[in-house]
């Protein structure tokens, strides 16, 4: 009986020490995974602030490089231009007139508190809005002169007057100075909306605008007042961590107590080389709002299982270990549907990077059964593992014993995954997504937007650039000769009125000839204008006439030898795919002449099974395709856009010193017809 007893006080004292172990565990666990989870939270919030904030500083830089390009478009103003003589700038009282009225649209267009125009000594030459102080006149103008590129002045910022002054050389690109366009604009408004739009105060993220100068960190768009190390901030508060990065010239994240007092994680983006920064919040209790519904739920766990616990020490040993059995046994199946039923992959490794266990959503993504995957390490089920962003997430997760959130990729299926890895008791848990579509299809549309960007205001700027050309052309060559046909009309009207005095007919027939043959020449002129605009061969011969005229005029105008061959006659085309590919076809007939120092090009127009194919090839200098010539040529992105809207296949194929290679193909189903 003593015997019994002594036994069931033996069981008594295991069980309670394992109650006491389990709700220890039950506990630590729940506190580990809820500041996992808080660090997890923390760095998820880290990134989207990083990211927001170099957005705004890039919307700030197009900004910025937008008001430039305004003064940039002002300073080569053909009025002003024409205006220059040797001793300045000497402009007429019509021309003051109607450069004013460009200026003042412009100013009012862009809320801008003062544009003007100013010659090199500062005197103020045209204006508009407020008046520019003499000596600030003068100043800028010697600054202007000693840096002849645009000039950006923030000292404003510091100001109440929260404005930026611009300083463009006249002319753009110039060795001598003769002037400079000045612009100031107060940029509270207009930065307020570009950069806080979508913004309350009430919304969680919130942008704020610092100039430092001086030791002082400046608030452009808020009430703020200047912060310097006398100002009495607490070393652990935001302020303090502002004005150290921004003392130090760096971007970087920060965490504390904000300027409202309240708890926040945000992160300063320094805007390039100018003394402006970014800086853009997010509450911390919105950041940690999740770990409110988790630390219920781990609230609950624990109570469940201190109560199951405790019951299970009034039962005998052997009941207690059915029990725990039981439990057990459910907790796996439970913990099993859980990850059968996520949306997500989910891998559990070991230290040793061997499969423990896996869901069914890891193993079709790994394309092998779990029979071949659980046991095996990880380089024997994925290949060259080691060499991918996921191994080095790996070690490190394994390493420090940290929860590490990741986007990486897999080369060897060219596969992004988005990645968050725990450490768990024994190993390490990961939970992953592909996310490839997205990924790629955010840079793809990143990629085309640029290009279109580029594209459209590179238009824009060769179709003023040509239409300035043609004015430029009737009114110097066509405007001369008919004025003096016009005069030599009035002498021979004065002649013919003459009744005193008789009038040579053969100097008349004379005067009327070369009349004849100025009128010849004029006539000729606007034919070649007409023809540069859109070739009348195109219209009247057809598509093959047409190259065949554009390359005698390239190789007659360059000295590069241009061939052409063909395996056909003639082709039948529409209106816009022969305008399409002629003009793609010009385009690189340009390239060739202007970039390729070739000496031979050869154009190739076949026919392939009722398909037509144009290959343009060279032996110049060619260049390097590692893909930057995709968005920095805008005859190349042209010729893109051309292709697509007809529906064809446009591929450049180039490499330094082996010249270029242009294919291009338009379907059968375009309706081809050859003859």
């Amino acid at each position: 009986m003593e015997v019994h007893e002594f036994e069931l006080k033996q069981n008594r004292r295991v069980v309670l020490s394992i109650f006491f172990l389990l709700t220890l565990v039950v506990v630590a666990s729940a506190v580990y995974y809820y500041y996992s989870l808080r660090d997890d939270l923390l760095s998820q919030g880290g990134v989207e602030v990083k990211i927001t904030a170099e957005q705004k500083a890039h919307l700030l830089r197009g900004w910025i490089d937008e008001r430039k390009a305004e003064g940039a478009y002002l300073a080569k103003n053909p009025l002003l231009l024409n205006s220059i003589t040797n001793k300045g700038v000497r402009l007429g009282e019509s021309d003051i007139i109607t450069l004013t009225g460009i200026f003042e649209e412009l100013r009012r267009n862009h809320d801008y508190t003062s544009i003007a125009f100013l010659s090199n000594s500062g005197e103020e030459l045209i204006l508009s809005g407020e008046p520019v102080p003499a000596e600030t006149g003068k100043r800028y103008a010697k600054k202007i002169s000693s840096s002849p590129e645009t000039v950006v002045l923030l000292e404003g910022l510091g100001t109440s007057s929260t404005s930026i002054e611009i300083l463009t050389p006249f002319p753009v690109n110039s060795r001598v100075t003769w002037g400079y366009v000045y612009q100031i604009i107060n940029v509270r408004e207009p930065l307020t909306s570009l950069l806080r739009e979508g913004e309350s105060p009430l919304s969680d993220g919130r942008t704020r605008l610092f100039y430092f100068h001086s030791d002082t960190l400046y608030s452009v768009l808020d009430s703020i007042p200047p912060y310097s190390r006398s100002s009495g901030y607490d070393p652990e508060t935001i302020p303090v961590q502002l004005h150290g990065l921004a003392l130090r010239n760096r971007s970087g994240a920060v965490y504390g107590t904000g300027f409202d007092k309240e708890k926040k994680i945000g992160y300063f983006e320094k805007l390039g080389s100018f003394p402006v920064s970014i800086y853009y919040t997010h509450r911390l209790e919105n950041v940690e709002k999740p770990l409110l519904s988790v630390g219920v739920l781990l609230t609950i766990i624990i109570f469940i299982t201190i109560t199951a616990s405790g019951l299970a020490v009034s039962l005998t040993f052997s009941r207690q270990q059915a029990a725990f059995a039981g439990r057990l046994a459910e907790s796996e199946a439970f913990l099993e549907s859980i990850r059968e039923g996520m949306s997500d992959g989910f891998i559990l490794f070991g230290y040793d990077a061997r499969f423990i266990a896996l869901n069914s959503k890891a193993a079709s993504v790994i394309r092998k059964t779990r029979e071949e995957i659980v046991g095996r390490k990880i380089s024997e089920v994925l290949p060259n593992v080691e060499h991918s962003g996921f191994w080095n997430t790996f070690n490190q997760v394994l390493e420090s014993k940290r929860a590490v959130t990741s986007i990486d990729y897999y080369p060897e299926w060219d596969t992004y995954f988005h990645n968050k890895m725990f450490p768990v008791k024994d190993g390490i848990a990961v939970f992953f997504s592909d996310i490839t579509k997205e990924t790629k299809l955010k840079h793809d549309l990143k990629e085309a937007n640029q290009q279109l960007e580029a594209l459209t205001l590179h238009l824009q700027v060769a179709t003023e650039n040509e239409r300035e050309a043609i004015a430029r052309e009737i009114h110097d060559e066509l405007g001369q000769v008919l004025t003096s046909l016009k005069m030599d009309l009035a002498i021979m009207k004065n002649s013919l009125k003459a009744e005193e005095k008789p009038f040579d007919k053969d100097v008349l027939i004379n005067d009327m000839v070369t009349m004849g043959q100025r009128i010849d020449a004029v006539a000729k002129r606007l034919r070649r204008i007409i023809t540069e605009l859109r070739p009348e061969v195109l219209d009247h011969l057809g598509f093959v006439p047409a190259v065949e005229w554009l390359i005698e005029e390239s190789a007659s105008r360059s000295g590069i030898k241009f061939e052409i061959v063909k395996n056909f006659e003639s082709v039948e085309l529409g209106k816009h795919p022969a305008t399409a590919l002629f003009r793609i076809i010009q385009e690189a007939c340009t390239n060739i002449i202007r970039h390729s120092e070739a000496s031979r090009a050869v154009i190739t127009l076949s026919n392939e099974d009722q398909s037509l194919k144009v290959t343009i090839k060279d032996n110049g200098k060619g260049f390097s395709t590692d893909g930057s010539w995709n968005t920095r040529s805008f005859g190349l992105i042209g010729m893109k856009e051309r292709a697509k809207l007809v529906k064809a296949q446009l591929e450049v194929t180039s490499s330094e010193g082996e010249g270029t290679l242009i294919s291009l193909v338009i379907p059968k189903k375009e309706g081809i017809r050859f003859v």
